[in-house]
């Protein structure tokens, strides 16, 4: 998935780097679009966290009152 999203993150950037200098015809609006959707799916692409909550610290807390 993260992968993909690096991939995908890549080709939105280029695609809005190039409509944006007028290779492609788009708007320049839209060129600026994807160039932020780009860098939004490579930033989450190109983080190293694997889960999506963080792991509990392994103390006793509140609601494990048995320990």
């Amino acid at each position: 998935m993260k992968l993909f999203a690096l991939i995908a993150g890549a080709a939105f950037l280029l695609a809005g780097i190039a409509a944006f200098a007028g290779v492609i015809a788009l708007l320049p609006v839209y060129g600026i679009v994807l160039g932020m959707a780009g860098a939004v799916f490579i930033m989450y692409g190109a983080t190293r966290r694997r889960e999506l909550v963080a792991p509990r610290p392994g103390g006793p807390d509140l609601r494990d009152l048995g320990a």
